[in-house]
């Protein structure tokens, strides 16, 4: 094959794949006749302006630990459970960047729906942990015995640890991580057990047994043993008994799929982010609150709600209208897990 043959077949294929890009992502203005605007579906910046802010510090010796959230959540590292990009070994000092989005606001805010895939979970909360030293990201060992005490805004004897990544479309997506460190209760009998891998001084060892007694009526924590830095979270993976039945969200509007909908479910603390025109299934009589948000290219902010029961089979239509960041904020301050 001479070189014009291969630079054609380069050429057309490149065209093939903008295309397929152009089929597959939304136009980032998109304009709406009925309510003489234009929308763009670059949010993010605004999301992360108006979400919650992680928790930074600076560990200069295990003196320091632990970190502790705004919530209450409690993290513990050492430098023997981190390495380097190139696997080098870590001394002090280190960066901690940790975050906790426990409420539906913040699990918004975040883009962080409760979706492993297609599929549905009811959710005890979701972190975000990042470690680095002077500007670079650190990895954990292989034999790393990070541990992270979880609160919980709700409560559960089932829930995995799951890991996240944020893909194309903004949203973070989640997978189960491994079967070795799936979620205990620090407050039952993980004192014993955690002898021969935690910090074993006795002043440590009297902290943690302080805690367990505290935590002893108290099951809203978790303890958590990553294998990866990122995003964790606590869940499992969720179904509906009883009759189901389809249903869609379309926003009342001349450019529906300018707008970003969330379906949040309060009894199991799980949040959907529905896409423009999509059926799913939800049981009959099940409580859900739906969510849209669209932003002009004027920073102009156009939302609507519906608290419901589900009941019928068909399509749920949202009304939408301006807004100020203010009200909408404090609207999002009133969804609850029940």
């Amino acid at each position: 094959m001479n070189k014009s043959a291969v630079f054609l077949l380069l050429l057309l294929f490149s065209v093939l794949l903008a295309c397929s890009d152009a089929r597959l992502r939304p136009a980032d203005r998109l304009y709406d006749p009925e309510l003489g605007v234009t929308f763009t579906r670059n949010i993010s910046e605004l999301f992360d302006d108006w979400a919650s802010k992680s928790t930074i510090k600076t560990i200069n010796s295990y003196a320091d630990m632990p970190l502790v959230g705004p919530y209450g959540s409690r993290l513990y590292v050492s430098p023997r459970d981190l390495i380097s990009e190139r696997g080098g070994s870590v001394s002090y000092p280190f960066e901690i960047e940790f975050l906790e989005v426990l409420t539906p606001r913040e699990m918004i805010l975040h883009r962080a729906p409760t979706m492993a895939g297609d599929r549905l979970l009811f959710s005890g909360g979701e972190f975000f942990l990042n470690i680095s030293k002077n500007g670079e990201e650190l990895k954990l060992a292989e034999v790393s015995n990070l541990r992270l005490e979880a609160v919980s805004l709700v409560s559960g004897d089932q829930f995995n640890y799951f890991q996240g990544q944020r893909g194309l479309d903004g949203m973070i997506d989640w997978q189960e991580g491994p079967e070795m460190r799936r979620i205990g209760f620090p407050c039952e009998g993980q004192i014993q057990s955690s002898q021969d891998c935690w910090e074993t001084d006795a002043a440590t060892l009297q902290q943690m047994k302080e805690r367990q007694d505290s935590l002893e009526n108290f099951r809203n924590e978790y303890l958590i043993l990553p294998t990866e830095l990122g995003w964790i979270n606590i869940d499992h993976y969720g179904s509906f008994e009883g009759d189901k039945v389809q249903i869609s969200v379309q926003v009342k509007s001349g450019i529906p799929e300018a707008f970003f909908v969330f379906l949040y479910i309060p009894s199991t603390n799980s949040l959907m982010d529905v896409p423009f025109g999509k059926k799913f299934p939800l049981p009959v009589g099940l409580e859900v609150e739906i969510v849209a948000f669209g932003l002009t290219v004027e920073d102009r902010i156009f939302t609507g709600n519906k608290r419901m029961k589900v009941e019928n089979e068909g399509q749920i239509e949202i009304e939408v209208s301006n807004t100020t960041k203010e009200d909408w904020l404090a609207y999002l301050d009133t969804i609850k897990p029940s």
